[in-house]
Formats: C-alpha cells, structure tokens, sequence
C-alpha cells in the first residue's frame, strides 16, 4: 500500500511540474519584453528632453520711478530667483544719502524692515561655493549672532541647509560626515560690532559661540555722531571694545582703524589682540597698483623728454 501511495505521489507531482513548467515560460517572456519597452521609451524620453520647451519670466522694474526715488518692491516674489542683473543710474546714486534719513540703501535683496534684512540675502549661493569664512555687518543683538551661525553652520550646530553635490563638497566626492565636520570646525562666522548697540550688548554676541568679532570704525563713528571720521573718541572706544573681545573665547579680527602703513600699526593691532588683518580690499589693491604704474610711467616719461 504504501510503495503505490508513493508512486501515486510521484506521477502527479511529475504532472504537476509538466504542467506548471510551460506556464512560466510565456511569463518570462512578458517580462523581457516589458523591460525592453521600458528602456526604449526611457532613452526615447532622455533625448527627446532638450527639446522640450521651458518658459520662464523676466521682471523689469525702472527705477527711479515717476514718484521719485522712494523704494519700490519687485513683483514675482513667490518666485526664486536665479539671477538679478540691475543697471542703477549714476544720477539716481548722487547725493542720495541726502535725500534720505540718514544713509539710504541703493539696492538690498530684503526689505530693509525685515528683521535678519542685514544678515541674509545671497548667503547660501556664496557659501555652497566654498568659502572659508562669511562677515556679518552690524550684529547688534544676540539674535542676529545666532541667526548668522545657524546660516552657515550644519545640525547640530547651526541650521544650514544641506546639498551632497555643491562645489564646496567637491561636488559630492568627500564623504559626507567628513564635510559636515569640516565645515563646523573651520568655516568660520564673521560678525562686525559697528554701532553703540552692538556694544551695549557685546557679552551677550561673545556667549552665542560665534568664531570672529571685527570693528567697524567708520560706522561706528557715524552712530557715534562722528561723521565717519575716526576721531580720538571713536578710536579709544574701538580700543575697549578690543579688549573685551580680545579678553573673551572669540578672535578678535580687524579693529578697523585704517590701513597697515607702518611697523608700528602692526604693532599696536596686535597688542590689542588682532588675529585677522585687513591688508586693503580689492578696488583698494587695484588703485594703488594703477596708481604705481602711472607714477612709473610719469618717471619715464620725465626721464625720457629731459634727455632730448
């Protein structure tokens, strides 16, 4: 009984494999020529992408306006933008900031009643770029102080959005967790105290860990009442500010008395603490390079003329 049993079990699982095995094939079959369909209509699609149309809008705005030069505000502002290219009149810039209360803003990309209006902007284009460092003009409280470190910096340090693919990933090659350390560590947030408020609440910006603190002299002597002239006033008052920087946990950068001239303004920037020095900014380098190639050339034109 059982040797028929199990012949009986083994004719029909043998049917049963017959009759499944030819099953299959056609599914096999179904499948390649779906895949193949697949993989054309995708290559298909890939080439046929450079040719589909893109529309896109260009806002122009004119400015000054029939009402003058009062601010205007752009339209589109649900859009992001990709590029501003801005033509502004030389008529339209002269002696604005006396048609204005007080130093008046020729074009920002925020609106000047924002609160982070002086700390935000372009940031995240410069800093995917790959810059080592980013300076913050007038920190006045601790909250702009923080709000510039979670602008560069990564969690849990700061807030920056993340991107493996940017230029300052080496366009994703460095692993990911080195980067992110990389950047807390050494990218540094640059604030400037520039104004009485700033100092008023300088203990507060030197708790928020921010890396680097500079002076601005020449704004500060204009919130001083000064004029923008770094008179003996301001310039002892940006020597205490040194100090208390120079005393705290945070590198104290450029004190923003003028340039390096002599041994002994070096001297005197590094008594006072200075780790970060301002050697001229780049219009500045490039006058005093053409200035140098004119006074050259005058030289040999002197030179040259005296001879004959």
């Amino acid at each position: 009984m059982l040797k028929g049993q199990e012949s009986s079990r083994r004719t029909d699982d043998d049917a049963t494999s017959s009759e499944s095995g030819p099953k299959r094939e056609p599914s096999a079959k179904r499948l390649k020529l779906f895949a193949s369909i697949l993989g054309l209509l995708g290559t298909v699609l890939s080439l046929a992408v450079p040719f589909v149309p893109v529309s896109y809008d260009i806002t122009t705005l004119k400015w000054p306006t029939a009402e003058g030069t009062k601010s205007v505000s752009a339209p589109l502002v649900a859009y992001s933008p990709v590029w501003l290219n801005a033509d502004v009149p030389c008529t339209a810039v002269r002696s604005l900031d006396a048609r204005t209360n007080g130093p008046a803003t020729l074009l920002s990309t925020n609106p000047p009643s924002s609160d982070y209006g002086k700390l935000t902007g372009l940031i995240l284009q410069v800093i995917e770029a790959g810059v080592m460092g980013v300076i913050f003009p007038h920190i006045d409280t601790k909250e702009q102080a923080l709000h510039a470190i979670r602008e560069v910096k990564y969690p849990p340090v700061g807030n920056r959005g993340f991107g493996d693919s940017a230029r300052a990933s080496k366009f994703g090659f460095l692993p990911t967790e080195q980067f992110l350390d990389y950047v807390n560590e050494n990218v540094m947030v640059i604030g400037m105290i520039e104004s009485r408020e700033g100092i008023r609440n300088l203990d507060e910006i030197l708790s928020t860990g921010i890396d680097v603190l500079r002076i601005g002299a020449k704004d500060l002597s204009l919130d001083m009442g000064y004029g923008g002239v770094v008179t003996p006033e301001v310039k002892e008052t940006v020597k205490e500010v040194c100090r208390r920087i120079r005393d705290s946990k945070v590198i104290l950068g450029d004190a923003g008395l003028g340039g390096l001239t002599s041994q002994e303004d070096f001297d005197e920037l590094c008594a006072l603490g200075c780790r970060m020095f301002t050697v001229g900014s780049d219009m500045a380098c490039v006058k005093q390079a053409v200035v140098g190639k004119r006074k050259s050339f005058d030289a040999f034109k002197q030179t040259h003329f005296a001879e004959k």
